[in-house]
């Protein structure tokens, strides 16, 4: 986030939410112990937050608010977001090891598919610095896929980062059988290059 906000010279907003109890299970009596926990956990936010913006001082980035929100992890994102007319939400995927290559935690799943905005989805393997210098945009021939273009180049330029373009093809030896797929590659592969 500090990077991209320094390339594009975007504020960032701070944010981290703290699960309410009643949020997640309405029904419940809820004891005084147990707001007070919440209460604990809300100061506890703050700190965390306060020190993050703290450590990004001398980073050369705004950050003009730090927000403890309360409720369900996702809604509450989405919603301040709306409110807030944000341009991108960058998080990281919390998600447990899976054996699932393609496995996303329940909130970064959400907001992937639910934000107002783009969403930046950062591993948790991540290196300290994250630098972005060579951009990979996967497409596949489809008007929804040539929407990551003008983003993905908007950032390439401004990180001054390499792109690079992939068209992803249909495994058609499955379909037509290796026989046909082989006599049909050359005409594919030259439909592809003519794509990109």
């Amino acid at each position: 986030a500090v990077e991209l906000s320094r390339a594009i010279e975007a504020e960032i907003l701070l944010v981290r939410v703290v699960p309410v109890l009643k949020s997640i299970a309405p029904t419940l009596e809820i004891p005084w112990q147990t707001r007070k926990a919440e209460k604990r956990q809300r100061r506890m936010a703050e700190a965390s937050l306060h020190t993050a913006r703290s450590a990004l001082i001398n980073s050369n980035v705004r950050i003009n608010r730090v927000e403890v929100l309360s409720g369900r992890p996702a809604s509450a994102i989405i919603q301040y977001a709306t409110k807030e007319c944000v341009d991108l939400i960058v998080c990281t995927n919390r998600s447990s090891v899976s054996s699932r290559p393609w496995h996303l935690g329940t909130v970064a799943l959400k907001l992937l598919r639910n934000a107002p905005c783009d969403t930046l989805v950062v591993s948790t393997d991540a290196r300290e610095a994250l630098t972005f210098t060579r951009i990979l945009i996967a497409l596949d021939g489809s008007d929804l896929a040539e929407r990551a273009l003008v983003p993905a180049v908007s950032l390439s330029k401004a990180l001054s980062a390499e792109m690079f373009l992939l068209r992803i093809t249909p495994p058609i030896a499955l379909a037509i059988g290796p026989d046909e797929a082989e006599i049909l590659t050359p005409s594919i592969k030259g439909q592809v290059e003519r794509y990109l």
